[in-house]
């Protein structure tokens, strides 16, 4: 045990004396860009804009930007998106057609544009459905629709409603990246989905609201759109894996970052049993 007692020292006083020096790096300034992520559809158009942030900022916020957003065709302005809380959207008299371009100004970072592709075609539901589950918590909702023929893709998405009002907050333009199929495993054949919605909703003072209705959306794709939020999808995944190779993610937006996508939108709402 006497032996001992010198090296235990001597280990001591060798971590005691470890230095450990810190040296400011100066990062390569960018300068920013906007950023500009929407839908152009059947039933309307939604634009988010926001800008790039420095990478060591603190507390990031990507609140939505003042700017102008508009829609030309053939060179010539042809609808302005009004601003809402959330997105720029066309009004209530939205009529699609075809050769588009975005175009997005802001005053101090210039303009963007964008050409989305033309509109797939319109893809009906042939059933939806929603039960209550036993404890009538969550619904279980099916939809079905047949493929058409060619190279497509498709989401969906469900909303607990209450009476017409959504239990949460979004938006059609949306796109549910973790709802997205391609046509492969159903080329030109019938697609049947089976899937649980929650259907409650916390509404303070000990009151929990329960949903009535389930609205569902089936969303049919253009390829670029459908190549570029799985492209998002395997980019955030990339998070999880220190060693994965990073894929850059698609962009359309000239002088800018993001994507304009494109999809026809089927809607419709059941009351639940």
């Amino acid at each position: 045990m006497m032996r001992s007692f010198p090296v235990l020292l001597l280990a001591c006083g060798i971590i005691s004396c470890e230095v450990i020096s810190t040296k400011n790096v100066k990062l390569p300034s960018s300068p920013e860009k906007l950023v500009v992520n929407g839908v152009v559809s059947n039933v309307g158009v939604g634009v988010y804009v926001t800008k790039t942030l420095p990478v060591l900022q603190s507390n990031p916020t990507s609140s939505l930007l003042e700017a102008s957003v508009s829609l030309q065709k053939n060179g010539m302005p042809w609808a302005v998106l009004q601003k809402g809380t959330d997105l720029y959207m066309s009004d209530s008299n939205w009529k699609y057609t075809d050769n588009l371009t975005v175009e997005v100004q802001h005053p101090a970072l210039g303009k963007a544009l964008a050409v989305p592709d033309s509109l797939p075609s319109a893809v009906k539901m042939s059933e939806v459905s929603a039960l209550y589950t036993k404890e009538q918590t969550e619904a279980a909702v099916t939809l079905a629709f047949r493929d058409v023929s060619g190279a497509d893709y498709y989401a969906y998405k469900m909303i607990a409603v209450k009476d017409g009002e959504p239990l949460t907050k979004e938006s059609i333009y949306k796109i549910p990246t973790d709802a997205m199929m391609s046509y492969l495993s159903f080329d030109n054949q019938t697609k049947k989905i089976i899937s649980r919605l929650f259907l409650l909703k916390e509404a303070g003072n000990n009151q929990t609201i329960r949903a009535n209705q389930v609205k569902v959306y089936l969303y049919h794709l253009s390829a670029a759109t459908y190549d570029y939020y799985r492209s998002l999808r395997e980019y955030d995944s990339y998070n999880e894996d220190t060693f994965a190779e990073v894929l850059p993610v698609k962009n359309n937006i000239k002088n800018g970052y993001g994507f304009i996508g494109a999809c026809s939108i089927d809607t419709i709402t059941v009351n639940l049993k």
